[in-house]
């Protein structure tokens, strides 16, 4: 009868003790939630970003790294849109932000929207230079991670400088 009882004394404290770190997890949560959504205030004025999709990435970040690893993250990410920004303006930075692409675009708009390529492969004719870009990325809020693989997902063709065609290509 003892035994019963300290079993279900144990597992009450159990309980408790885990629904005061929830507790304090939603506190420090919504604390850090408050610092970053004033700092992405701007770039959401600017559309690219709504409240709740900061919200959501903030939440997400805080439950999968510490909170110096985001705000590297953050400052890594605000600076990209930056860098957009000046060299193109507002209404095309959202566009390469969205890693966005498409036949006739130049190869720096290329490696603006979607980075460097994993893989280059160049090819030299009498009349024009041909590259074949190779992109293997996964794509998550701001963080953009090029798998180590030779195993690729987008090839384009650029030929003298321009995006000529683009495929999908089925990973091995």
């Amino acid at each position: 009868m003892y035994f019963i009882l300290i079993i279900t004394i144990a597992v009450l404290l159990g309980f408790l003790l885990l629904v005061l770190k929830v507790k304090s997890d939603a506190k420090k949560q919504g604390e850090i939630l408050k610092k970053y959504s004033s700092a992405f205030e701007h770039l959401i004025k600017l559309g690219f970003f709504k409240q709740d999709e900061i919200e959501s990435i903030i939440k997400h970040e805080i439950s999968h790294t510490n909170e110096d690893k985001m705000f590297e993250k953050f400052n890594v990410f605000k600076a990209r849109i930056e860098y957009l920004i000046s060299k193109y303006g507002i209404e095309k930075a959202r566009i390469y932000y969205d890693k966005t692409y498409w036949i006739g675009m130049s190869k720096d708009e290329l490696i603006d929207s979607l980075g460097n390529p994993i893989k280059v492969l160049n090819k030299e004719t009498s009349k024009s230079k041909i590259e074949s870009y190779y992109y293997d990325f996964t794509v998550y809020n701001f963080n953009v991670t090029p798998y180590k693989s030779s195993n690729f997902k987008l090839k384009f063709v650029i030929s003298n400088d321009i995006v000529t065609e683009f495929s999908n290509m089925q990973r091995i």
